[in-house]
């Protein structure tokens, strides 16, 4: 098992001091965000340090955005035109087929 996180380590990896985790309402508003909660709650606090990398990585103030799913960015059309031609397209209505019972019969 790994060493634990201890508070210090923790406010170190944030960009702040410990005292600025012991701020009223710092530690709770960073459990709302999904920080995991300590493994100790009387003396000292230390967190499992495989929770807080993981935390860490996903929602640490300096982490850079994933990619994007798409491998390039989509055509972005050239003037008001396309772009009424492309929106069309995307949010076309189909139309009803009489006796499907939507719309007029």
């Amino acid at each position: 098992m790994a060493d634990p996180v201890r508070l210090q380590e923790l406010a170190r990896r944030l960009g702040h001091s410990p005292a600025w985790l012991y701020r009223r309402g710092r530690l709770e508003r960073l459990y709302a965000e999904g920080m995991p909660r300590p493994m100790t709650m009387t003396g000292h606090r230390e967190w499992d340090r495989l929770s807080i990398e993981a935390w860490l990585g996903r929602h640490h103030p300096h982490a850079f955005g994933g990619p994007a799913n798409d491998a390039s960015p989509p055509p972005v059309p050239a003037n008001d035109r396309a772009w009424q031609k492309l929106l069309l397209e995307t949010y076309r209505v189909p139309p009803s087929r009489p006796g499907s019972g939507r719309g007029n019969p």
